[in-house]
Protein backbone atom coordinates (compact mmCIF):
# COMPACT_ATOMS: atom_id res chain seq x y z
CA UNK A 1 0.00 0.00 0.00
CA UNK A 2 1.46 3.65 -0.57
CA UNK A 3 1.22 6.03 1.91
CA UNK A 4 -0.04 8.78 -0.41
CA UNK A 5 -3.18 10.13 0.89
CA UNK A 6 -5.72 10.28 -1.37
CA UNK A 7 -7.53 12.97 -2.11
CA UNK A 8 -10.67 14.55 -0.43
CA UNK A 9 -12.88 13.94 -3.52
CA UNK A 10 -12.46 10.27 -3.34
CA UNK A 11 -13.20 10.04 -0.10
CA UNK A 12 -16.31 11.47 -0.49
CA UNK A 13 -17.08 8.65 -3.37
CA UNK A 14 -15.64 6.34 -0.92
CA UNK A 15 -18.40 7.48 1.46
CA UNK A 16 -21.25 7.41 -0.89
CA UNK A 17 -20.44 4.14 -1.96
CA UNK A 18 -20.77 2.05 1.07
CA UNK A 19 -23.65 4.24 2.49
CA UNK A 20 -26.23 1.47 1.18
CA UNK A 21 -27.38 -0.58 4.28
CA UNK A 22 -27.41 -0.26 8.32
CA UNK A 23 -23.83 -1.15 9.10
CA UNK A 24 -22.48 -4.57 11.08
CA UNK A 25 -19.61 -4.87 12.94
CA UNK A 26 -16.43 -6.29 12.13
CA UNK A 27 -15.70 -9.38 13.69
CA UNK A 28 -12.30 -8.51 14.11
CA UNK A 29 -10.41 -5.29 13.44
CA UNK A 30 -7.23 -3.20 14.36
CA UNK A 31 -4.91 -0.64 13.21
CA UNK A 32 -1.49 -0.89 14.89
CA UNK A 33 2.01 0.92 14.67
CA UNK A 34 5.18 -1.53 13.92
CA UNK A 35 9.09 -0.06 14.02
CA UNK A 36 11.83 -2.37 13.39
CA UNK A 37 14.89 -0.96 15.32
CA UNK A 38 17.55 -2.68 13.47
CA UNK A 39 16.09 -1.42 10.06
CA UNK A 40 15.01 2.03 11.31
CA UNK A 41 11.76 1.57 9.44
CA UNK A 42 8.01 1.86 10.23
CA UNK A 43 4.47 0.70 8.91
CA UNK A 44 1.19 0.38 9.64
CA UNK A 45 -0.51 -2.50 9.51
CA UNK A 46 -4.81 -2.94 8.83
CA UNK A 47 -6.43 -6.39 9.73
CA UNK A 48 -9.85 -6.78 9.08
CA UNK A 49 -12.47 -9.84 9.13
CA UNK A 50 -15.97 -9.40 8.75
CA UNK A 51 -17.28 -13.55 7.89
CA UNK A 52 -18.63 -12.70 4.77
CA UNK A 53 -16.66 -11.95 1.74
CA UNK A 54 -15.92 -8.53 1.02
CA UNK A 55 -15.57 -6.64 -2.23
CA UNK A 56 -14.56 -2.92 -1.24
CA UNK A 57 -12.88 -1.41 1.92
CA UNK A 58 -12.23 2.58 3.11
CA UNK A 59 -9.82 3.34 5.54
CA UNK A 60 -10.94 7.11 6.83
CA UNK A 61 -8.55 9.01 8.63
CA UNK A 62 -9.33 11.36 11.69
CA UNK A 63 -9.73 14.64 9.78
CA UNK A 64 -11.93 12.54 7.30
CA UNK A 65 -9.29 11.73 4.21
CA UNK A 66 -9.57 8.23 3.04
CA UNK A 67 -6.12 6.86 3.67
CA UNK A 68 -6.82 3.95 1.16
CA UNK A 69 -9.40 2.32 -0.92
CA UNK A 70 -9.30 -1.33 -1.83
CA UNK A 71 -11.51 -2.57 -4.48
CA UNK A 72 -11.92 -6.68 -5.04
CA UNK A 73 -15.01 -6.37 -7.23
CA UNK A 74 -12.70 -7.64 -10.08
CA UNK A 75 -12.59 -11.42 -8.59
CA UNK A 76 -15.01 -13.03 -9.66
CA UNK A 77 -17.49 -12.20 -7.33
CA UNK A 78 -16.17 -14.32 -4.68
CA UNK A 79 -14.24 -11.40 -2.87
CA UNK A 80 -12.01 -11.26 0.20
CA UNK A 81 -12.69 -12.73 3.48
CA UNK A 82 -9.97 -11.60 5.60
CA UNK A 83 -7.96 -8.20 4.76
CA UNK A 84 -3.70 -7.70 6.34
CA UNK A 85 -2.85 -4.41 4.96
CA UNK A 86 0.84 -3.07 5.46
CA UNK A 87 1.77 -0.73 4.45
CA UNK A 88 5.54 0.76 2.70
CA UNK A 89 7.84 0.77 5.10
CA UNK A 90 9.57 4.80 5.62
CA UNK A 91 10.90 5.93 8.64
CA UNK A 92 8.93 5.60 11.94
CA UNK A 93 8.73 9.66 11.90
CA UNK A 94 7.41 9.52 8.46
CA UNK A 95 4.74 6.88 9.36
CA UNK A 96 3.07 8.79 12.30
CA UNK A 97 3.10 11.65 10.58
CA UNK A 98 1.11 10.70 7.50
CA UNK A 99 -0.83 8.47 10.17
CA UNK A 100 -1.69 10.85 12.58
CA UNK A 101 -2.65 9.34 15.85
CA UNK A 102 -6.59 8.91 17.05
CA UNK A 103 -9.76 7.32 15.99
CA UNK A 104 -10.31 5.71 12.14
CA UNK A 105 -13.35 4.81 10.29
CA UNK A 106 -13.21 1.12 8.73
CA UNK A 107 -15.81 0.66 6.15
CA UNK A 108 -16.17 -2.49 4.20
CA UNK A 109 -18.82 -3.88 1.30
CA UNK A 110 -19.53 -7.33 1.32
CA UNK A 111 -20.56 -9.24 -1.94
CA UNK A 112 -23.92 -9.25 -1.08
CA UNK A 113 -24.41 -5.61 -0.38
CA UNK A 114 -24.35 -5.85 3.43
CA UNK A 115 -22.54 -2.74 4.55
CA UNK A 116 -19.62 -2.91 8.24
CA UNK A 117 -18.78 -0.11 9.64
CA UNK A 118 -16.17 0.52 13.14
CA UNK A 119 -14.08 2.41 14.59
CA UNK A 120 -10.24 1.82 15.37
CA UNK A 121 -7.72 3.97 17.06
CA UNK A 122 -3.97 3.78 16.47
CA UNK A 123 -1.81 5.30 19.11
CA UNK A 124 1.97 6.90 18.52
CA UNK A 125 3.72 5.56 21.68
CA UNK A 126 5.69 2.46 20.90
CA UNK A 127 7.75 0.38 23.85
CA UNK A 128 11.48 1.30 22.66
CA UNK A 129 13.39 1.45 25.99
CA UNK A 130 14.82 -2.31 25.57
CA UNK A 131 17.18 -4.90 24.05
CA UNK A 132 18.42 -7.84 23.55
CA UNK A 133 21.28 -8.49 26.37
CA UNK A 134 22.12 -11.93 24.92
CA UNK A 135 23.14 -13.07 22.31
CA UNK A 136 25.01 -10.80 21.10
CA UNK A 137 25.11 -10.27 17.48
CA UNK A 138 27.60 -12.13 15.19
CA UNK A 139 28.32 -14.42 18.29
CA UNK A 140 29.31 -17.94 17.93
CA UNK A 141 27.93 -19.91 20.41
CA UNK A 142 28.88 -23.87 21.58
CA UNK A 143 25.95 -25.92 20.58
CA UNK A 144 24.91 -26.61 24.13
CA UNK A 145 21.93 -24.48 24.39
CA UNK A 146 21.25 -21.07 23.79
CA UNK A 147 19.80 -18.56 26.08
CA UNK A 148 17.95 -15.18 24.65
CA UNK A 149 17.74 -12.48 27.53
CA UNK A 150 16.34 -8.81 26.78
CA UNK A 151 15.37 -6.03 29.14
CA UNK A 152 11.75 -4.80 29.54
CA UNK A 153 9.93 -1.98 28.89
CA UNK A 154 7.13 -0.48 31.23
CA UNK A 155 4.58 0.17 27.83
CA UNK A 156 5.40 -3.74 26.73
CA UNK A 157 2.74 -6.23 27.67
CA UNK A 158 4.71 -8.83 26.26
CA UNK A 159 7.09 -10.11 24.67
CA UNK A 160 6.87 -13.04 21.37
CA UNK A 161 10.26 -14.62 20.31
CA UNK A 162 11.12 -15.86 17.26
CA UNK A 163 14.37 -18.39 16.05
CA UNK A 164 15.19 -19.44 12.26
CA UNK A 165 17.69 -21.07 10.55
CA UNK A 166 19.48 -19.69 7.14
CA UNK A 167 17.70 -22.10 5.19
CA UNK A 168 14.08 -21.46 6.41
CA UNK A 169 13.73 -25.07 7.26
CA UNK A 170 13.41 -24.71 10.95
CA UNK A 171 11.73 -22.28 13.24
CA UNK A 172 11.06 -21.43 17.06
CA UNK A 173 8.23 -19.08 18.05
CA UNK A 174 7.40 -18.64 21.49
CA UNK A 175 4.59 -16.13 23.80
CA UNK A 176 6.14 -14.83 26.87
CA UNK A 177 4.26 -14.41 30.17
CA UNK A 178 4.45 -10.69 31.99
CA UNK A 179 7.30 -10.62 33.75
CA UNK A 180 9.38 -13.39 31.92
CA UNK A 181 12.56 -11.96 29.81
CA UNK A 182 14.38 -15.13 28.66
CA UNK A 183 13.97 -17.66 26.48
CA UNK A 184 16.54 -21.04 26.36
CA UNK A 185 16.73 -22.83 23.09
CA UNK A 186 17.89 -26.69 23.83
CA UNK A 187 20.69 -28.00 22.61
CA UNK A 188 18.53 -30.45 20.72
CA UNK A 189 16.98 -27.87 18.41
CA UNK A 190 20.18 -26.53 17.23
CA UNK A 191 22.00 -27.91 14.29
CA UNK A 192 26.04 -27.57 13.89
CA UNK A 193 27.82 -24.73 11.89
CA UNK A 194 24.63 -22.86 11.41
CA UNK A 195 23.52 -19.05 11.41
CA UNK A 196 20.20 -18.31 13.19
CA UNK A 197 18.27 -15.34 13.63
CA UNK A 198 16.39 -14.25 16.49
CA UNK A 199 13.53 -11.70 16.35
CA UNK A 200 12.26 -10.52 19.43
CA UNK A 201 8.65 -7.99 19.39
CA UNK A 202 7.85 -6.14 22.34
CA UNK A 203 4.20 -5.26 22.20
CA UNK A 204 2.18 -2.95 23.64
CA UNK A 205 -1.60 -2.90 24.94
CA UNK A 206 -2.25 -0.36 22.31
CA UNK A 207 -1.48 -3.44 19.77
CA UNK A 208 1.75 -1.29 18.65
CA UNK A 209 5.35 -3.31 18.55
CA UNK A 210 8.65 -2.98 18.42
CA UNK A 211 10.79 -5.21 16.55
CA UNK A 212 14.88 -5.95 17.20
CA UNK A 213 16.68 -8.45 16.00
CA UNK A 214 20.35 -10.39 15.40
CA UNK A 215 21.99 -12.90 13.82
CA UNK A 216 24.32 -15.51 15.73
CA UNK A 217 26.06 -19.03 14.73
CA UNK A 218 26.34 -22.18 16.21
CA UNK A 219 30.23 -23.97 16.43
CA UNK A 220 31.04 -26.70 13.92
Amino acid sequence: LSLAIASAAAATAGSRLMRAHDPAHFEELSLVLEANIGDLDGEVVLHAETGQPIEKLALVSPTGQLMHMIDATGGGGIGLSELRLETGEPTVAEVQRVFPAGEYLVRAMSTTGQLFMDKVCISHELPTEWAILSPMDGDVIPRDGVLVEWSTDSMASRYTLEIEDEEDEQRMLATMQTGVSSFEVPASLLLPDTEYQVVVVAHAESGNRVVRELYFRTAP
